[in-house]
């Protein structure tokens, strides 16, 4: 049934139209129903009692129509399609209505209440919704177009159900909710379905979070991890091995368990949190704002955030990257240690081990690792407990096919530094 609605433009502006209608349409009916009058006595003049006059006056008659309704049309194009929206959400309610899937009848009724208001709109849907179908199925057929045109049939139409519709705008309102609530469900549950694995969250009072088959709902073969978080978390590893992908299939599971009561893991328990991230930072180019000063932005943003005194969860990936070496870490240890006592939980991804040093005994550590094997880099994407993970950064270069000068020569500085 809701593919039979479709997804329209249009459709995004129906409530706007219901606001715009008003109850001076009578003139304009009376005046396009004298219009087609003229019209019916030109085409019998014509073709009944072949009166030459009548020829010319036809030939005016279909002019003058069609024009009006070019005109009109232009003017009103996204109210007609609205006024089609309409019909179609009458006729899914009344479907809905009739073939109620739930024990709990009460919503069922409370749509029978607003249909019972709508019974002059259902009556004015007819041929309006049937033609409105044909023209959007069949956009190219402009000869059925320019005949109702020229007969006003769409015109009139519009105008009847403009007038039935008014002050019955809360009904369909109520309706076009409904239809969405429902779509919503739906997707919900077909989202559930179609997962391979997940499970209902388990809310507590502990300050932990306990995962068990963790996955990124958006990864086709996603790796699930177990874990289990206190408070205070930072996790270190290779790049491209897992980090960001934990972290945001963690933040997106927080915000799944408490909104469609579904997670995409086997285990998921967490006290009832928010959620906020500081990942995938980049400069504003329009703002005149640089990297580092989005950071500090983002990270402000956080700060701010504890004044509510609720809990919250705070994912940041690679944090305050965008300054010198020396600063970044100072910045970096003291928002850490500024963190670890409050009421959130912060997860932290860094490829800086000194960093994490620094900061480990107010910290859980975590890391993911990398392997070599005859000049492949592979993954198992499994968090391990501890402080790890080998980098990776010219290996990857030389994955992929860096030039051997570049390869040699990093090595050789990394040598010379004592870091390799």
């Amino acid at each position: 049934k809701f593919c039979g609605i479709g997804k329209r433009q249009s459709s995004y502006f129906l409530p706007s139209m219901l606001k715009m209608l008003d109850d001076r349409g009578w003139a304009e009916l009376v005046f396009y129903r004298l219009l087609q009058l003229l019209f019916i006595c030109a085409i019998l003049g014509t073709f009944l009692f072949r009166l030459p006059q009548a020829s010319f006056f036809l030939i005016l008659m279909v002019s003058c129509n069609l024009t009006i309704y070019i005109i009109k049309k232009e003017k009103q194009e996204y109210t007609f399609y609205s006024l089609y929206d309409v019909c179609v959400i009458v006729k899914f309610c009344r479907y809905l209505e009739k073939n109620w899937p739930l024990d709990d009848v009460s919503c069922a009724e409370e749509i029978r209440k607003d249909l019972k208001k709508l019974r002059r709109v259902e009556k004015a849907v007819g041929g309006f919704s049937v033609r409105k179908a044909f023209e959007l199925n069949d956009p190219n057929n402009f000869l059925l177009d320019y005949l109702f045109g020229i007969t006003l049939i769409d015109l009139v139409s519009y105008i009847k159900l403009s007038r039935a519709i008014l002050g019955n705008e809360e009904a369909i309102l109520h309706l076009f909710d409904l239809a969405g609530t429902v779509d919503s469900a739906i997707s919900c549950a077909s989202f559930q379905k179609g997962m391979k694995c997940g499970c209902h969250p388990t809310f507590t009072k502990k300050e932990e979070i306990c995962c068990e088959d963790l996955l990124h709902p958006l990864l086709r073969d996603a790796v699930g991890n177990d874990l289990v978080l206190t408070k205070n978390t930072i996790i270190t590893g290779a790049n491209a091995s897992g980090k960001s992908t934990l972290m945001k299939a963690l933040a997106v599971n927080v915000i799944l368990a408490q909104t469609i009561d579904f997670c995409t893991a086997s285990k998921f328990e967490i006290p009832e949190m928010d959620v906020m991230s500081s990942m995938a930072i980049r400069d504003d180019l329009i703002s005149g704002e640089s990297y580092y000063v989005r950071e500090v932005k983002y990270m402000r943003r956080m700060v701010k955030r504890l004044e509510s005194g609720k809990m919250v969860l705070f994912v940041v990936d690679e944090i305050m990257k965008g300054t010198n070496q020396r600063e970044r870490l100072a910045v970096s240890e003291a928002l850490l240690h500024f963190f670890s006592d409050k009421t959130c939980f912060i997860i932290v991804a860094t490829h800086d081990h000194e960093l994490a040093e620094r900061v480990r005994d107010a910290y859980k550590c975590y890391y993911f690792d990398c392997f070599y094997d005859e000049g492949t880099i592979t993954f198992d994407y499994k968090i391990k407990a501890g402080l790890g993970g080998e980098s990776n950064a010219i290996l990857l270069l030389e994955q992929f096919d860096f030039p051997e000068e570049v390869l040699s020569d990093a090595k050789e500085i990394l040598s010379h530094e004592g870091d390799l």
